[in-house]
């Protein structure tokens, strides 16, 4: 991209607020229902009162975020938007993992929007709003990957969606309880993840411990979403346990059909799931921006999704 011009208000330049696009963008909104003949594309930080509009963005690239999702984001972390004409065309939103750490997520532009640098200029806000972190991660897809490397990201490796639905073994190995709001707060302390007590007091009934011999072999935490119930982050000692937790989860999804993203390294997880019936969906690249974590933690089996880590 070579040329570029902007539009505002009265067709001057000004303000460090003005959004640059590219000269052939311009010429495709002028062709568009999206472009007016004026305004400015310009940064906005979200409140809990944009949730409503966030969300009917999110539903309308067929995302599984709940407005649920969007409070936590802006409650914990933060939210930004680009804005045209009132109308927010794009976000990218942050999250804190632990004291070093921040999640990127809810990376989304409105499609007639796409190609104009939205994303970028969200990830750049995010960046400089996140500077006290020391390491920032995300999920990219295959189209966002190429803008994150642009501005840092480093590649990890893979985490693949998959999803379950139809029949299902009954959880046999372990002996499954609700998790208490001690042992989640027992969990977020050991991993010093705020994330868990918000997972588990969205949605308790999908938080479960599974024990043998009294001893805890493994726990998952869940979330509702729009098209499907989402388990992850799930935690165990061994496979065998894991797949009991897949199991338990998916009883307590009460047949809805249940998404989970597997870590890359735990492909032989993954590939018990498949031959079971578990549908590839898709992969995403885990990208990490400053010092990276070194998350190949073996009893990690899936994470809490792409726009949470």
């Amino acid at each position: 991209m070579t040329d570029c011009n902007c539009a505002t208000e009265d067709g001057k330049i000004s303000g460090s607020d003005l959004i640059f696009l590219p000269a052939e963008a311009l010429e495709q909104f002028k062709k568009t229902h999206c472009h007016s003949g004026k305004g400015i594309l310009s940064l906005k930080k979200c409140t809990l009162e944009d949730v409503p509009e966030l969300q009917t963005l999110s539903e309308s690239v067929n995302w599984n975020q709940l407005p649920t999702d969007w409070e936590n984001f802006i409650s914990l972390g933060g939210v930004w938007s680009m804005v045209h004409l009132n109308r927010i065309v794009g976000t990218a939103a942050w999250i804190p993992r632990d004291d070093n750490t921040v999640w990127i997520g809810l990376v989304i532009t409105k499609p007639e929007w796409r190609g104009c640098s939205i994303a970028t200029k969200l990830m750049q806000a995010i960046i400089d709003e996140t500077s006290d972190y020391q390491c920032r991660g995300l999920d990219a897809s295959a189209m966002g990957a190429p803008v994150y490397r642009r501005l840092g990201f480093k590649d990890g490796y893979t985490v693949s969606r998959i999803e379950l639905s139809g029949k299902y073994d009954k959880p046999s190995l372990l002996d499954w309880y609700d998790m208490s709001e001690a042992e989640a707060a027992s969990i977020a302390k050991e991993t010093n993840d705020p994330l868990i007590m918000t997972l588990f007091s969205n949605a308790p009934e999908l938080c479960k411990v599974g024990k043998i011999n009294g001893i805890a072999a493994a726990y998952f935490l869940g979330r509702y979403g729009l098209k499907s119930v989402h388990i992850g982050p799930l935690y165990a000692r061994r496979i065998e346990f894991a797949l009991d937790a897949v199991n338990m989860a998916r009883e307590c999804a009460n047949g809805k059909i249940v998404t989970m993203d597997i870590m890359g390294y735990q492909s032989k997880f993954s590939d018990r799931l498949k031959s079971s019936g578990a549908e590839f969906k898709r992969d995403f690249l885990r990208m990490w921006h400053g010092t990276a974590m070194d998350e190949e933690n073996p009893a990690v089996f899936a994470a809490a999704g792409p726009e949470y880590g």
